[in-house]
């Protein structure tokens, strides 16, 4: 039976020190030392789900469920794509939808010419804000 080791101690510590990177060179070192362990188990479950698939596919197997683990096969996005807008309206075989995206830098700058937001903007109070961790060093693969 294959086992995977992964010392959760050793990564609790990473996470406990990793806001120190603020402060000190052994922050830095710890976060650095989390992406390269994010990236390896990244690039391990790609591969991993790579072999599956092919497996399901020679069984022709769609989805399968353990006591623990459950694997689905499923596709993603629309099953069909429209060739010809036009036709596809004339026929009743898609539907039409309009987005409206606010303008952001229309939108500043009126705030900037103004001091109000215009008529039928707001802020939007769902906007999440991440922080986001990356290496700056250079891929060596």
């Amino acid at each position: 039976m294959l086992s995977i080791t992964l010392d959760t101690k050793q990564l609790d510590l990473i996470v406990k020190d990793g806001d120190k990177f603020l402060v000190s060179r052994e922050g830095e070192k710890a976060l650095l030392k989390f992406l390269e362990i994010k990236k390896r188990l990244e690039e391990a479950e790609e591969k991993l789900k790579e072999l599956i698939k092919k497996r399901m596919e020679e069984e022709k197997i769609t989805k399968v469920e353990g006591e623990n683990v459950k694997i689905i096969k499923r596709f993603f996005g629309n099953r069909y794509k429209v060739k010809d807008p036009e036709l596809v309206k004339q026929t009743g075989f898609g539907k039409v939808k309009e987005y409206v995206l606010p303008d952001n830098e229309a939108i500043e700058t009126y705030i900037e010419e103004t001091g109000k937001l215009p008529d039928g903007i707001e802020i939007n109070d769902k906007r999440q804000e991440q922080v986001v961790i990356s290496s700056t060093k250079k891929n060596e693969d």
